[in-house]
């Protein structure tokens, strides 16, 4: 399941670090986005539709999956306790829901987002690249004076000796300063909690084992 917490921090990330992509990766939705159960709802039946598509299926409106969305709706046990089968189909088919339906079908692999997580996450990637310090610890508007390489999503891996496995990761930001001969490692967090508490998420998510990984593979 994709939660709007885990949308938000990708897009937020995107819009730091490669704003440019942004038309490639999301779409905008003019109206606003359904409930999140109803959403879970269509997201599913959505994906019933690329696969019957894919095998010469024409049915193209919401309508068309009356069947698929009652098999979601008893797959989630949600509207169960409504007596027909119609009105739990009326729980799902609305406004909204067919706004996003239409969105989805013209938005290919593209995420859908309402225009206030994008105003969220615009205004909060703003804060980061208008802040001189982060701003320079990112290497966002380093000059080729600068002397500095800076790459933005890189993914790196790296075979391990005496395992017979090896390791991978895409690291959000990296910037070797050639001048200072410094190699730093920046990875974005998104957090619902005040910064003195994040320690707890460090020990929670082991995010000290991911610092380790990283410093082998730039390594």
């Amino acid at each position: 399941k994709t939660s709007p917490s885990l949308i938000a921090g990708s897009l937020i990330h995107l819009l730091i670090l490669r704003e440019q992509d942004f038309d490639k990766e999301y779409i905008i939705s003019p109206s606003k986005l359904p409930s999140d159960s109803n959403k879970l709802v269509i997201d599913r039946v959505f994906n019933h539709y690329k696969e019957v598509s894919a095998n010469g299926d024409e049915r193209k409106e919401l309508m068309d999956f009356s069947d698929a969305i009652l098999d979601v709706l008893l797959d989630i046990n949600l509207h169960q306790s409504l007596k027909t089968d119609l009105q739990r189909i009326e729980k799902i088919v609305n406004k909204d829901t067919l706004s996003y339906w239409s969105y989805l079908l013209n938005s290919g692999s593209k995420t859908v987002i309402d225009s206030q997580t994008y105003d969220y996450c615009s205004k909060a990637a703003n804060m980061i690249k208008n802040d001189p310090e982060i701003s320079k610890q990112l290497g966002i508007n380093v000059t080729d004076f600068d002397n500095c390489d800076v790459f933005n999503e890189i993914e790196l891996q790296r075979e391990l000796e005496k395992h017979p496995f090896g390791i991978k990761g895409i690291l959000d930001n990296l910037v070797i300063n050639h001048n200072t001969k410094s190699i730093t490692i920046n990875d974005l967090k998104t957090t619902s909690k005040d910064l003195k508490d994040f320690p707890e998420s460090i020990e929670f998510y082991s995010y000290w084992m991911q610092a380790i990984i990283y410093l082998i593979l730039v390594y």
